[in-house]
């Protein structure tokens, strides 16, 4: 006999914790994204230091990719807990 899938209540278990997980990494890439404004606002520091300017304003473009590809997964795991009526 083939095992059922998982029932609709452990199904939205799991979707809740991932977005438990999605809102945390959203987090922590906002709260680096800010530094690394922080940091990048700072008039003197290409004139400083080119090499961490570059590494920095790089990093910011991986992060911001990063946060737009975490906030599509905040939004489907919505949609999918509110067609689950979780």
């Amino acid at each position: 006999k083939a095992k059922a899938g998982p029932g609709p209540l452990r199904l939205a278990s799991r979707r809740q914790r991932d977005l438990e997980r999605v809102i945390a990494e959203i987090e922590a890439l906002e709260t680096e994204i800010a530094d690394l404004e922080h940091d990048l606002s700072d008039r003197d520091l290409f004139g400083r230091d080119p090499g961490a300017f570059r590494q920095r304003s790089d990093r910011l473009v991986e992060l911001r990719s990063s946060l737009e590809a975490a906030e599509r997964r905040w939004s489907a795991l919505e949609q999918q807990l509110a067609a689950a009526g979780a």
